[in-house]
C-alpha cells in the first residue's frame, strides 16, 4: 500500500478582549519571606505565542523536565502518569496500531492510513503519524498537553487536542553539560548526556545530546529467549545563530532507533474452545506446548520473534524575525521514518500464522497472504509560514499563515 498526501492550507486567527473586569485591590504587607514563597511564572506557547499559562484561554497542562524526571517518564507512552488526560497505547504494530487520546477521544484502528485526532508537534514540526512520536524524550524544555480542539492555530488532526514537545535551545553565553544514568534489575542501563557550547558568544551556539537505553527482557520463551526488552538510541544536535536585527536561525538534527522484542502474549488459562481439539483428533491445546497457567510465570505462549524495530531521522530549520508588520516565523522540516513488523498472530507455540523474520514463518494452507514481515516507510516534508502581531493596545491579537505538507507512505507486507 502506498499513500501520498499533499496539502496546502491557509489559516488566520483573530482574538480580542471585549470585556474588562475590575477586581477589588487587596493590600498586604510584603516581606522577604513572601517573596521567597512566590511561584515562578509558567509560560506556554499554546496560542503560537509566549504567554503566561494563567492568561491562555485554553485548557493546557505544562510539564517541565523536573516533573518528568521525578515520574520516570522517558517516552510518550508513559506520559499519562503526569498528564492523566493524555493516553497512548499500541496494538500489534507501532505505526499502524498506535492510538493517541486526550480526554478519551482519539482515532482507533490498525491502519497506517488513518489520521490521528491528536496532533504531536516536536519543536513546532508536526509529526504525521502517532508511531513517529514514539522516540524517547531527551533534553526537554517543556511538554504542553492541550486539551480540546486546536484546529484554529495548529491545523489538521487536532480535533481532540495536541501534544507540544519543546527541546532546550542552545545557550549563546554559557558552556554547560550534563550526564545522568540509571541502573536497575534485568540489567537495565539508562544513560543520558549533553553539552552546550557557545562557539561565538552571543552569536552562535551548538547543543548536542544523546541517550542509550538497554534492558533485558522479563518475559521468557520455552527455548530460553527473552522479550519485552529495551534497546534504544537517541541523538540530537542543534545550532542557534543570532543575526541580531535580522532575526534568529535554529537548525535541528535528530536520529533515533529501537530494536526490541515486544509484546508476546502470556498464557493465563484455557478457553472453552480447547474442548474442540479432541473430537478433531488433536492433542490437548491443539498440540501447543504447555507453558503453565499463571501470568506470574512470565512464560510466553509462543517462541517466534515478536517485534517492531524502527529508525527515524529528522531535520528542521526555524527562522524568526521582527518585521514592521509583525513577528515572522518560518519552519521547514523533513523526516524519514521506517519500521518493520514481525509477529505470531496465532499467539501459540504452533507457529501456524507467523509473519516476519522467524525461520518457521508460515501461514494457514490456502491463505492468500505470504510471510516476510510488514515494512512501512514514511517520508514527510513540511513548510510553515506565520505572521502575527497585536493591535489596539494589545486588545486584538491576529495571526495569518500558510502551511504546506507532502507525505508519502509505503507499507508492504
Amino acid at each position: 500500500m502506498k499513500l501520498n498526501h499533499t496539502r496546502i492550507a491557509c489559516f488566520a486567527s483573530v482574538s480580542a478582549l471585549a470585556l474588562s473586569i475590575s477586581a477589588p485591590v487587596m493590600s498586604a504587607q510584603e516581606s522577604d519571606e513572601d517573596d521567597s514563597r512566590r511561584l515562578s511564572t509558567v509560560t506556554v506557547t499554546a496560542t503560537q505565542r509566549t504567554e503566561s499559562i494563567q492568561d491562555v484561554p485554553i485548557a493546557v497542562t505544562a510539564l517541565n523536565p523536573e516533573i518528568l524526571e521525578r515520574a520516570g517518564v522517558a517516552d510518550v507512552t508513559s506520559l499519562d502518569s503526569v498528564a492523566p488526560s493524555f493516553n497512548m497505547n499500541s496494538s500489534d504494530t507501532t505505526t499502524g496500531g498506535t492510538t493517541l487520546r486526550i480526554r478519551g477521544v482519539g482515532t482507533t484502528g490498525n491502519n497506517i492510513g488513518l489520521e490521528s485526532s491528536v496532533g504531536v508537534f516536536l519543536d513546532g514540526v508536526y509529526l504525521s503519524r502517532p508511531g513517529v512520536a514514539l522516540g524517547d524524550l531527551l533534553d526537554l524544555e517543556q511538554i504542553e498537553v492541550l486539551r480540546g480542539p486546536q484546529g484554529t492555530l495548529f491545523g489538521r488532526n487536532t480535533s481532540a487536542g495536541a501534544l507540544n514537545i519543546k527541546t532546550k535551545r542552545p545557550d549563546l553565553e554559557s558552556f554547560e553539560g550534563f550526564v545522568n544514568g540509571t541502573l536497575g534489575n534485568y540489567e537495565a542501563v539508562n544513560l543520558q548526556a549533553g553539552v552546550n557550547i557557545p562557539i561565538i558568544e552571543d552569536t552562535l551556539g551548538v547543543r548536542v545530546s544523546g541517550a542509550i537505553r538497554r534492558r533485558d527482557g522479563f518475559v521468557e520463551g520455552l527455548n530460553g529467549s527473552e522479550s519485552h526488552d529495551r534497546d534504544r538510541t537517541v541523538l540530537r544536535a542543534q545550532a542557534l545563530l543570532d543575526l541580531k536585527e535580522n532575526g534568529t536561525l535554529r537548525a535541528i538534527f535528530d536520529h533515533s532507533n529501537a530494536n526490541e522484542q515486544c509484546c508476546h502474549a502470556v498464557w493465563f488459562t484455557d478457553t472453552p474452545a480447547v474442548a474442540a481439539f479432541a473430537p478433531a483428533g488433536l492433542p490437548a491445546d491443539g498440540g501447543a506446548p504447555n507453558v503453565g497457567q499463571s501470568a506470574l510465570d512470565n512464560l510466553r505462549s509462543n517462541d517466534s520473534e515478536f517485534g517492531n524495530p524502527f529508525e527515524q531521522t529528522g531535520f528542521s530549520l526555524e527562522y524568526n524575525v521582527d518585521t514592521p508588520l509583525g513577528a515572522l516565523t518560518y519552519i521547514g522540516a523533513y523526516r524519514d521514518f521506517e519500521d518493520e513488523t514481525f509477529r505470531s498472530t496465532d499467539y501459540t507455540g504452533l507457529n501456524i500464522f507467523t509473519v516476519g523474520r522467524a525461520p518457521e514463518a508460515r501461514i494457514l494452507p490456502g491463505s492468500p497472504f505470504t510471510p516476510g514481515g510488514n515494512v512501512t516507510k514514511i517520508e514527510t516534508t513540511t513548510h510553515e509560514l506565520r505572521l502575527q502581531n497585536s493591535a489596539f493596545n494589545d486588545r486584538l491579537d491576529w495571526l495569518v499563515g500558510l502551511y504546506y505538507s507532502d507525505e508519502t507512505i509505503d507499507s508492504r507486507g
